[in-house]
């Protein structure tokens, strides 16, 4: 059902895109993406790593043969695959450096890693630096509800939770291929306050069924006297003293 819903969607687009450019594609927009994703700024270690660079996107699709072409489907088809050959190359040239970039990739996907450099990016695209920091707080304060969320939900009700899962899942696997961005996460922010409801909803339950503090101290100290006193019933420190 939900691969029908999407291919209703995309379908007629690509049909589109076929009639007016001859390829049965969804955007030319790709080559552009991986070549500023794959290229030595954002695979060494630094500012960039795990990021995206704009100055590598553009001289990754910068064929000069490109210019004298004039405008239009056929140029745009050009630079893509000009775009997506640059990156083809570029990450089987790098392959043993793919996992930690991946890994960096996750790590600003979650804002969970290079966050002063991504900070800086997301303040550069937006121009909302209050915005920003704002919502990089409640991201970090709903993360660890949502987990909470993940682990508490009953097993049996999970077939009805797939589908709220799902983007998390999929925006994830979308930024190890590409780059991670925190703006990449907008699609996965209902699933995130979702699961933190359900994991605040259970610490809840569980602190509101827990007695008070007090009255656990009245019941250890009541349960001390008890023990202490002797058979019949008087205090330890009374009966010593009519011993005497």
């Amino acid at each position: 059902m939900v691969l029908a819903g999407v291919a209703l969607l995309v379908v007629p687009w690509m049909a589109r895109n076929q009639a007016q450019a001859g390829t049965f594609t969804i955007s030319t927009n790709l080559g552009v993406t991986l070549s500023g994703a794959y290229c030595d700024e954002v695979f060494r270690p630094g500012a960039r790593y795990g990021g995206w660079s704009n100055d590598c996107a553009l001289t990754g699709v910068l064929d000069p043969s490109l210019d004298a072409r004039p405008p239009g489907p056929d140029r745009d088809l050009a630079v893509d695959r000009s775009g997506r050959d640059t990156a083809r190359r570029f990450a089987e040239d790098h392959a043993g450096d793919l996992p930690g970039v991946a890994v960096a990739r996750v790590q600003r996907l979650w804002s969970l890693g290079h966050n002063a450099d991504q900070m800086r990016w997301d303040v550069f695209e937006t121009g909302h630096a209050q915005l920003q920091r704002v919502g990089r707080y409640l991201h970090w304060l709903l993360l660890p509800f949502a987990l909470v969320g993940v682990v508490v939900l009953p097993r049996e009700r999970w077939r009805s939770w797939v589908l709220v899962a799902l983007p998390a899942v999929t925006t994830t696997l979308s930024a190890t291929v590409v780059y991670g961005s925190p703006r990449l996460r907008a699609v996965v922010e209902p699933t995130i306050a979702l699961f933190a409801a359900a994991g605040m909803v259970w610490m809840w339950s569980r602190l509101a069924r827990r007695p008070s503090l007090a009255a656990e101290m009245g019941a250890l100290g009541e349960a001390a006297t008890t023990e202490t006193a002797p058979a019949g019933g008087e205090p330890a420190a009374e009966a010593g003293n009519r011993g005497q």
